[in-house]
This record gives C-alpha cells, structure tokens and sequence, in this order.
C-alpha cells in the first residue's frame, strides 16, 4: 500500500505501509535540471525526513526518465562531496 503525504515542487515523499512500514521513498523531481539537488531541494528533503519519525529506510529516485540525479547543482553555491 502506498500513500503520498509529501509533496513540493522538487520532491515526492510517499510512505509505504503494510508489509513495508517504515519506508521512505522519495522522488526527485527537477527535469530542467537533471534533477540537480539545489539549496531548495535538500531543505525539502531533509526538513521532510526529519518530521517523520516512522522512517528507517530511505529509497531515492527520480520522477526523470533516465536520469537519477546529476549531483549538487554548483548554480547554487553547494559543494560536491
């Protein structure tokens, strides 16, 4: 069973229940830039993992057709690990 309760322009955040409570799974959501992760987008994330605590496993993906992620987006001054 899955149910949506997150949404912002960047991400998706839906819980998985039944069976596979406690799952996170989230989708990246930023096409035009390769689904980047910018200063807006980690706020979101982790404002949003922080509130919730049932998560113990995070699943990440990307609402992009064949493309995961492409890094921090240095448009917006974050650091590349």
């Amino acid at each position: 069973m899955l149910t949506k309760d997150y949404r912002t322009h960047f991400l998706t955040k839906t819980n998985l229940w039944a069976l596979f409570a406690g799952i996170v799974v989230f989708s990246l959501n930023r096409p035009e830039a390769k689904t980047a992760i910018g200063k807006d987008m980690l706020r979101d994330f982790l404002e949003t993992i922080n509130d919730d605590p049932c998560a113990n496993v995070m699943m990440i993906g990307s609402s992009v057709p064949r493309v995961f992620c492409a890094d921090a987006d240095l448009k917006f001054g974050l650091k590349s690990a």
